[in-house]
């Protein structure tokens, strides 16, 4: 018999993955999932050119970027709200931009996913603020959750976007309103 795993970067399947039943419980949960996700983003290049709702950069930009970027830390923002997302995502880039008193790139990953490159000294900024960042999401009756994971370059630029969904998917195990750094 045989397991199948729906594909998706948003609400509707785009595919489905047919695994062997005795190859799916051998499998790493946290390591399936990591892997799922960047297969997933990797195919919805193909299907999505850009983000019009915020205007971020798409995960094709980011894809690219995060070869040649000047920046040493990733991080990637996982969102659960019942508000409409592009508002969301729209106040934490201003929000953002606010606090690190500089425009920072983003890219709108999935539909509850955004991910951005800082230097050191502005993540120290960044993360100091995340409280305040919070309770700014959930003024005015928005209920909204944000998980954190980042990731510090090291040597492979592989691994560092692999680290940060890996992060992500820690601090969202742990609960709402967290971050891990890896």
């Amino acid at each position: 018999t045989s397991v199948f795993i729906p594909l998706s970067t948003g609400v509707r399947p785009f595919g489905y993955l047919k695994i062997l039943s005795n190859e799916w419980s051998r499998l790493d949960s946290r390591e399936f999932q990591s892997w799922k996700e960047e297969y997933e983003e990797q195919v919805s290049v193909q299907f999505e050119s850009s983000d019009p709702e915020t205007g971020f950069g798409n995960l094709h930009a980011f894809e690219l970027d995060k070869t040649r970027v000047d920046e040493s830390i990733m991080v990637f923002a996982s969102i659960r709200t019942d508000s409409p997302f592009p508002y969301i995502l729209k106040w934490i880039y201003f929000w953002t931009s606010k606090v690190l008193r500089k425009q920072v790139r983003f890219y709108r990953i999935r539909k509850d996913r955004i991910a951005f490159f800082v230097l050191p000294e502005e993540w120290e900024h960044f993360s100091k603020n995340l409280k305040e960042l919070v309770e700014s999401l959930q003024k005015d009756g928005h209920s909204v959750d944000l998980n954190l994971g980042v990731s510090i370059l090291e040597e492979s630029r592989e691994e560092w976007s692999m680290n940060a969904r890996k992060a992500l998917g820690l601090s969202v195990e742990e609960g709402p309103n967290r971050y891990i750094c890896l």
